[in-house]
């Protein structure tokens, strides 16, 4: 889970203008995938790059899958880069429990990241990669004919996303962060429809 020197992840940070700044990285849906290779690759690229300090938060619902990125988080990662791991189980689809989660859990953890790091030489770093295109099927099938199923999957892939994306821009305008990036994740059926996508 290793990308090319060309890939996103080196442009991005090279592009900070310093390969001295801190990191704090946010990655959702990092439990296993798309997800765990994005969190390895700007892990170590950071590290490669000289950041001293890197701060990896992980969400995701598996925790035990969270628990495997971690580890391969810690064994990847060259030693001594001052690597901080933490990972937080949420549904991001259960738009009722976000808003708590926000303000307790991911507030505290972002705080406790940021107080490890130098704020005026740190780079903000969120991947929202969470996301799930849903039932596959016909239009007519009964995967889709429950309304709560259809909401679920458009509050995981457009609600939360925007919800997560608001409240992390203010929490890095608050942190007095050097540099703040937002990266959104989305498939192709986003923007192309296919046959036996439902919705």
């Amino acid at each position: 889970a290793r990308f090319p020197r060309t890939s996103f992840a080196t442009r991005s940070l090279k592009e900070r203008g310093s390969m001295e700044m801190d990191l704090l990285l946010v990655v959702t849906g990092a439990s296993k995938g798309l997800g765990r290779a994005i969190a390895l690759a700007f892990s170590q690229q950071a590290t490669d790059d000289g950041c001293q300090r890197i701060e990896v938060v992980l969400l995701s619902r598996s925790e035990s899958g969270l628990s495997q990125t971690r580890k391969l988080l810690k064994e990847k990662t060259n030693e001594g880069c001052g690597l901080n791991v933490h990972t937080l189980s949420v549904d991001l689809s259960d738009l009722s429990s976000i808003d708590e989660f926000m303000s307790r859990e991911l507030a505290n953890t972002l705080s406790l990241s940021v107080s490890r790091l130098q704020p005026e030489s740190s780079h903000f770093l969120f991947v929202n990669n969470a996301g799930s295109l849903g039932p596959i099927g016909p239009c007519t099938s009964s995967a889709v004919s429950s309304m709560s199923t259809i909401q679920a999957v458009i509050d995981l892939n457009v609600s939360s996303a925007m919800f997560l994306s608001a409240k992390l821009t203010e929490f890095a305008k608050q942190a007095s962060l050097a540099k703040a990036t937002i990266v959104n994740i989305a498939a192709w059926v986003a923007v192309h429809p296919f046959p036996t996508l439902p919705f």
